[in-house]
């Protein structure tokens, strides 16, 4: 080989390229070259290299999306807090009315007891009170009525208790989705000052 040839004769080598994808649907590509006279070593540190760098840059890459889920997740996850105080405030108020519709009736049918005894008594007859007929009706009436109530506070709870549950865990699990991008957020805008928290 002429002197000439040996100086144009380039090193032989290759390219090693990594490729790492986006939130947002983009890709990170990142290309090192190599000689292939290079060491095992040597080719191991490039590669973890590249796909660190490569990584880093996805993850900043991510934040806008990230941003915007985030904005969405917030949203939602105000709506579900508002939904659920909703739950609760009707729930509390319905369980209230009936309470009180409840005690109201009890209270009815001790007076109406009381004034049958106290008939019973001007009448002048003796022994233990016994109601009539028709007076007994009317205080089955006030059972009734109450028992009513009781089963429509026992179809009441069993309507609300799912529905409480299922905002609830949806609530929890919208604060853990905003909880971990915004570890991620925080990382990428750290590494965009110029520091990786990994070490890589």
């Amino acid at each position: 080989m002429s002197e000439p040839e040996k100086q144009l004769e380039l090193p032989r080598g290759f390219s090693m390229r990594i490729g790492v994808g986006c939130m947002d649907g983009t890709q990170v590509e990142l290309t090192a070259t190599l000689r292939w006279d290079d060491r095992g070593a040597i080719l191991d540190e490039v590669l973890d290299r590249l796909i660190a760098a490569a990584q880093r840059q996805a993850r900043m890459a991510s934040v806008p999306a990230l941003m915007k889920e985030r904005v969405v997740d917030a949203a939602i996850l105000e709506q579900n807090q508002q939904k659920l105080d909703k739950l609760e405030r009707e729930f509390e108020a319905a369980t209230a009315d009936r309470e009180n519709t409840i005690a109201e009736l009890v209270r009815k049918k001790t007076k109406k007891q009381l004034e049958y005894s106290e008939e019973w008594v001007a009448s002048g007859k003796r022994g233990e009170f016994v109601p009539s007929g028709g007076q007994q009706g009317r205080l089955n009436n006030f059972d009734t009525a109450i028992k009513v109530k009781q089963a429509e506070q026992q179809k009441a709870y069993q309507d609300f208790a799912p529905q409480q549950s299922q905002i609830a865990n949806d609530i929890i699990a919208k604060r853990l989705a905003l909880a971990e991008k915004d570890g991620v957020i925080a990382q990428a805008s750290h590494l965009t000052n110029g520091h990786d928290p990994d070490g890589a």
